[in-house]
């Protein structure tokens, strides 16, 4: 018998694997067992070693990836797998699939051992009131939030009935658990408010071109962060006319199987040029070339001689903790306008702790809100459905109720004149 493998850490989800060799196949599986450090994957470890002992070298069924399947102990940690590899990772956008993720493993966390089909109406409550408590106890998410994940949960289950991994009953069940209401006294969320395009002039200076290209992008056509990040020259329909067309592989609607396209005026062609000598499969936007461009705009000012101190490449570590990614993501691409907000609108030397974290927070915007000022400026000066039309809506009552303050600004407008 070879030697037993060891539970290893998966540093780019945080996940506890173990790679075993299977002797019926001659294939080597991944086989994950849930996040690591947790108990949950302590335990799934011993029982898959002992199982994959047991049966001289074959792996168990439960445990290869794509091949869950029902039956006697089939936990919430093995239909979470299987609805991941089955149904989420490969389908959705990459924003969609991390979101749910992150419900799988809040879920995994509190009753990964329980079995698939025992999880009822009172212990999925108290999953799902748990997470709104702040961290440690909880995940310190919103009562809306909480309640938008407690429905991925539902999906999840919905699919399981159709996969025929879990009972419907018990998918009944979990529909009857009523959602967090708001307490008494809650003030109503406000809705993401429109970035003053005079903020996003003031922090193009402060960061590299690659990112100040998606903002060009964005503040052109209204795009989702994600449908920019992921822009390839593939994805581009480049023609003698004035404007292209460009059709993310991936974006919000795919799943529904609703086309997106997105037209590219002179604009935003004039940002995206410089990018466009990529293959075609190839995002045009890369952390890693900017890094290497700072790199060696660096070197072109440097005073010590090469003779002397590191030399290019000299000092680089040989395996890094984070690498930079071939393409951005909308975290990276937030994460970067955010730290250029940081050096456009550096806080005042004699701000306290709370008061200086309140004035970075309120100096900071994200790039989903730069698409609400399009929103909001397509619907001034035009209407509501060419707004909805550009932006990809399905309905235009999303373009005003989540997008545009035009009603406010209409009704302000109206009290002027009345009252």
């Amino acid at each position: 018998m070879p030697n037993v493998p060891r539970m290893r850490r998966q540093t780019g989800r945080n996940a506890a694997v173990v790679t075993l060799p299977d002797a019926a196949s001659g294939r080597r599986h991944n086989c994950y067992l849930g996040p690591w450090g947790s108990p949950q994957a302590a335990q799934r470890y011993a029982r898959l070693i002992a199982e994959w002992t047991a049966a001289d070298g074959a792996v168990p069924r439960w445990a290869k990836p794509r091949a869950a399947s029902a039956g006697a102990g089939f936990s919430v940690l093995d239909l979470t797998e299987a609805y991941w590899y089955g149904r989420v990772r490969g389908r959705y956008a990459q924003t969609h699939a991390l979101t749910i993720r992150s419900a799988l493993a809040a879920l995994v966390a509190a009753c990964g051992d329980l079995p698939a089909d025992d999880l009822g109406p009172r212990a999925f409550r108290e999953w799902r009131d748990g997470t709104v408590l702040p961290p440690p106890a909880g995940r310190g998410w919103s009562r809306r939030y909480a309640n938008a994940q407690a429905g991925r949960v539902r999906g999840m289950y919905r699919w399981a009935v159709a996969e025929e991994l879990v009972r419907p009953a018990t998918l009944e069940a979990l529909r009857a658990a009523e959602p967090l209401r708001a307490a008494r006294g809650e003030s109503a969320r406000a809705s993401v408010p429109p970035v003053a395009w005079a903020a996003v002039d003031a922090v193009l200076p402060f960061v590299n071109r690659q990112v100040a290209a998606m903002i060009e992008v964005q503040r052109a056509t209204g795009a989702r962060p994600g449908e920019v990040v992921i822009m390839r020259p593939g994805d581009l329909a480049r023609t003698d006319e004035p404007v292209w067309i460009y059709e993310p592989g991936q974006h919000k609607g795919s799943a529904a199987g609703r086309a997106r396209a997105i037209p590219i005026g002179p604009r935003a062609q004039r940002a995206i040029r410089p990018f466009l000598d990529r293959p075609a499969g190839r995002p045009m936007f890369s952390p890693a070339e900017a890094m290497e461009e700072h790199r060696q705009a660096q070197h072109a000012v440097r005073r010590t001689p090469a003779s002397c101190g590191n030399r290019p490449g000299t000092n680089r570590v040989g395996q890094p903790a984070r690498k930079p990614g071939q393409h951005y993501t909308t975290g990276s691409y937030r994460g970067a306008i955010w730290r250029a907000c940081d050096r456009a609108f550096p806080p005042p030397g004699d701000l306290g702790p709370r008061e200086r974290a309140a004035w970075i927070k309120s100096h900071r915007w994200s790039p989903h809100q730069i698409r609400h000022a399009v929103a909001d400026e397509l619907a001034r000066r035009y209407d509501l459905v060419t707004a909805s039309k550009m932006l990809g809506h399905s309905d235009a009552r999303i373009t005003a109720e989540v997008y545009t303050t035009r009603d406010v600004a209409e009704i302000l407008r109206i009290a002027g004149e009345c009252g």
